[in-house]
């Protein structure tokens, strides 16, 4: 999978045993993560149940976080919408909201919500299609409506003034998939649009925040919030070559944000990014090339890093389950398992076309070659006869005649060299009839032999 695929046959061969290693890879986890669903209360399903931050922790309890992620990669994976596992993690995740309408880590809960885990799960509810718990929903909006920083962006926590572009772009793609906003709800989508665009840097990456360097995390996060609000992959094509030059870089990285007021002040809270399957995903939604060298090698790298075929690890946690992990890598392949199966017919003509471009190239040297050497002929047979014709005795004196008229002319009326034109005069006399002579002579003798 180094090198591109030589031809229409050998692309289609290449596809599709790709296909095969992601459905095999999304079969795999989602397979693992039904397994390491839990039921929030044994007592009382009514409840639901969801997944831990790591699903290696088999003594924990769910989490708002860890369930958002599971739903979100269980349906990546291929899970029904209205299946029962889904619409258990739903009803939970409708449980663990905070009273203000925000969601919160579990240690946070009663005190502050959180920008990034209320745009998840939104997200996640919202994907999930059926059995949306609608007053959650409306609250949850309605949170992240009042989150909003003055300057039309989003922080970790609401109204901090430290507006980042991962917690504005989760709020803007939970906003963006609630059906029936008012016109408040559109506003506040816009200032968070421009906000994003003002926040990108010169080389059209993002980094962090406003001003700072520009990671594939964080770039490709600005680029899902942009494409939500309906910016056109087209209009970021300087972005994915950017990311395209850099997504093999960066490794999984951790960021830290500390409450500076409000409830949490002095706590902490970390983040994980996610870069290369981050990178992947905004690559594929900027409409790159399946085939393309940086995509192909994201692909390769997420399907050799699965464990045993269930479950990815965090660079920073080497023991550990996250499902992060697992639900960024599945969405990752998802994304390009969906390209394939839209773009493979297209991309297989291409690459025939391509290589009838190369045939034809081959053809049209091969008739320069011809049309070179045949041209190269020509002029040497006019060469040769024009040859053979100046060695006849007729042209010969024929030729010497007009050059001796032409000069006896010249001494005559332009030299005044008359005598001299005179001697000239009667050389090209005598030539004149021995010339005739010659053709006399010549037409007889051809006639005897015929």
């Amino acid at each position: 999978m180094q090198e591109k695929a030589g031809s229409g046959a050998d692309v289609l061969k290449t596809l599709s045993q790709l296909e095969a290693a992601v459905s095999h890879a999304h079969n795999g986890a989602r397979g693992y993560l039904r397994q390491c669903f839990k039921v929030a209360d044994h007592d009382d399903t009514s409840k639901g149940g969801g997944w831990s931050q790591f699903l290696n922790e088999t003594d924990k309890p769910p989490t708002a976080t860890g369930t958002s992620h599971g739903v979100l990669a269980l349906l990546a994976c291929g899970e029904p919408p209205d299946s029962e596992l889904i619409t258990l993690a739903t009803r939970y995740l409708a449980e663990c909201q905070c009273e203000d309408g925000g969601w919160a880590k579990p240690s946070l809960r009663h005190k502050c919500a959180l920008t990034r885990i209320t745009g998840l799960i939104l997200r996640a509810l919202l994907d999930s299609g059926v059995h949306q718990p609608v007053a959650a929903l409306e609250n949850g909006i309605r949170w992240l409506l009042e989150a909003q920083n003055a300057d039309g962006g989003w922080g970790n926590a609401a109204k901090d003034e430290k507006s980042d572009v991962t917690s504005t772009s989760f709020a803007l793609q939970a906003m963006t998939r609630a059906v029936g906003l008012n016109q408040e709800g559109r506003d506040s989508i816009k200032k968070g649009q421009a906000w994003l665009r003002e926040a990108r840097n010169k080389d059209h990456s993002w980094g962090y925040a406003r001003g700072t360097a520009g990671t594939v995390a964080h770039t490709s996060e600005a680029v899902d919030g942009l494409l939500a609000c309906g910016q056109s992959p087209g209009s970021l094509g300087p972005t994915a070559e950017w990311l395209a030059q850099h997504i093999a870089d960066e490794i999984q990285f951790n960021e830290r944000y500390v409450f500076s007021q409000g409830p949490c002040v002095g706590t902490s809270v970390i983040w994980t990014q996610v870069s290369k399957e981050r990178g992947l995903i905004a690559l594929l939604a900027l409409d790159s090339s399946i085939l393309a060298q940086p995509v192909v090698h994201a692909v390769n790298d997420i399907l050799n890093r699965q464990v045993n075929g269930t479950y990815w690890r965090g660079s920073v946690f080497h023991d550990a389950e996250p499902i992060w992990a697992v639900k960024e890598a599945v969405v990752a392949l998802r994304g390009f398992r969906n390209r394939i199966e839209q773009d493979r017919a297209s991309v297989i003509l291409s690459e025939e076309l391509v290589d009838l471009r190369k045939e034809l190239a081959d053809v049209q040297v091969k008739v320069d070659r011809l049309l070179d050497r045949e041209a190269r002929r020509s002029v040497r047979h006019v060469l040769r006869v024009l040859w053979s014709t100046m060695r006849k005795p007729s042209v010969i004196i024929g030729t010497v005649t007009v050059l001796l008229g032409i000069c006896y002319i010249v001494l005559r009326r332009y030299v005044q060299l008359s005598g001299y034109a005179d001697i000239l005069a009667a050389i090209a006399g005598f030539l004149g009839f021995a010339l005739t002579l010659y053709q006399v002579f010549g037409d007889r003798r051809g006639g005897k032999t015929k």
